[in-house]
C-alpha cells in the first residue's frame, strides 16, 4: 500500500477517506485537521493562553504537542486521581512530556486536597466513581484557569469520545447533555471557555499520531471504567464503523446541524455563584460543595 500523496510505503489508512500515507504526511494531514477544526469553530486565538489538562493518555498530550508545535502558548494541568500505581504511571507520563517539551505543569492532587483518592472519595459521599470523577475534573479545571488567568480550557476529546457520549445521551435522552456535546463552549462569567482541537479525529488516529510522534502515553486504562456503559457504546460504534467508514463524523456533524432543535426544547439555565466557593451553579450551593463540603454547607444553611 502506498502513500496517496508521495507513493512511499504508507504506515496507516484512514478508511473513512480512503486515504493511505506514509508518516510524513499522515502527521501532517492530523495536524492540518486540528487546525481546520480550530479555524471552523473559532476555538482559539494565537494571543490567548491556553490550559490543556492532560491525563497521560495519548488524546490530551498530542493535543498538547500539535498546539505548541503550532505556536500556542501552552499550560499543562494534570489532576493526580489517587488510584495506586494508575495515577503514579499516568501522572510520571505527564511530567516527562513537560519535561522533554518544556511545557509547564501543575499537578493537583486530590489525596493532599482531601486526604483520600477519588475512589475513597465516591465510597464516603455516595456517588458512582465515574460520575464523580467527572465533576471533580470539571471544577478544578475551570477553577485552576480562572484563577490563573488562562483564556481556554483545552482537553482531548476525539471524535470517538464526542460521537460515544452523544448516543449515549440519545439513548437516555438527555437533551440538556447534548446541547453541550459542542466543539466550543464559550466563556460565561467565571465559567471558562472549554475547547476540543481534536473533534475530526478518530481515537485509532490520535493513538497513532502519538506512537509516530514518539508522544510516552499511559496504554493502561483506568480501573474504574472497566465496566462502564460509555465503553460499551464506544464498541458498538467502532463496529458499525468498520462495516461503514466516516459513520461517526456523519453522526455527530447531524448533531451539529441540527443543535437548534433541542436548543429550543432545552432553556438556557440562569447561572448563579455558589454561595460556599463562588463558582457558577444553576443552585443555591454547586454540586462540588454539595458533595465534598457538606460542613460548609451544614454551617452555611443554619445561618439562613
Amino acid at each position: 500500500m502506498k502513500c496517496r500523496k508521495c507513493s512511499q510505503k504508507a504506515v496507516i489508512k484512514i478508511y473513512q477517506h480512503n486515504l493511505p500515507l506514509c508518516k510524513e504526511h499522515f502527521l501532517e494531514f492530523e495536524e492540518e485537521r486540528v487546525r481546520k477544526a480550530i479555524q471552523d469553530f473559532q476555538m482559539i486565538e494565537r494571543k490567548e493562553k491556553l490550559l490543556v489538562v492532560v491525563s497521560g493518555g495519548k488524546d490530551s498530550l498530542s493535543v498538547a504537542y500539535m498546539l505548541k508545535k503550532m505556536g500556542y502558548t501552552v499550560h499543562l494541568l494534570h489532576i493526580n486521581l489517587g488510584i495506586g500505581k494508575y495515577s503514579l504511571l499516568s501522572q510520571e507520563k505527564c511530567e516527562k512530556f513537560s519535561s522533554q517539551h518544556s511545557l509547564p505543569l501543575t499537578v493537583i492532587s486530590l489525596v493532599e486536597e482531601w486526604g483520600k483518592g477519588i475512589g475513597e472519595l465516591a465510597h464516603s459521599t455516595y456517588k458512582s466513581t465515574c460520575s464523580l470523577c467527572g465533576m471533580v475534573k470539571r471544577y478544578y479545571f475551570n477553577k485552576f484557569a480562572y484563577e490563573n488567568g488562562f483564556d481556554a480550557v483545552v482537553t482531548g476529546h476525539n471524535l470517538d469520545d464526542m460521537t460515544s457520549a452523544l448516543l449515549a445521551n440519545i439513548l437516555g435522552w438527555r437533551i440538556s447533555y447534548m446541547v453541550k456535546q459542542t466543539p466550543v463552549l464559550r466563556e460565561e462569567g467565571k465559567l471558562k471557555k472549554k475547547v476540543k482541537p481534536l473533534i475530526y479525529l478518530t481515537e485509532r488516529e490520535t493513538a497513532a499520531y502519538a506512537f509516530l510522534s514518539s508522544i510516552d502515553y499511559i496504554r493502561e486504562e483506568c480501573p474504574f471504567s472497566a465496566n462502564s456503559t460509555f465503553l460499551k457504546v464506544k464498541h458498538a460504534l467502532n463496529e458499525i464503523e468498520k462495516e461503514s467508514p466516516g459513520t461517526k463524523f456523519s453522526f455527530y456533524r447531524g448533531l451539529l446541524k441540527n443543535l437548534h432543535l433541542f436548543k429550543e426544547k432545552e432553556k438556557k439555565p440562569l447561572l448563579r455563584e455558589c454561595a460556599i466557593c463562588g463558582f457558577p451553579t444553576i443552585m443555591e450551593v454547586c454540586s462540588f460543595c454539595k458533595t465534598l463540603r457538606k460542613e460548609e454547607v451544614k454551617k452555611y444553611a443554619s445561618h439562613l
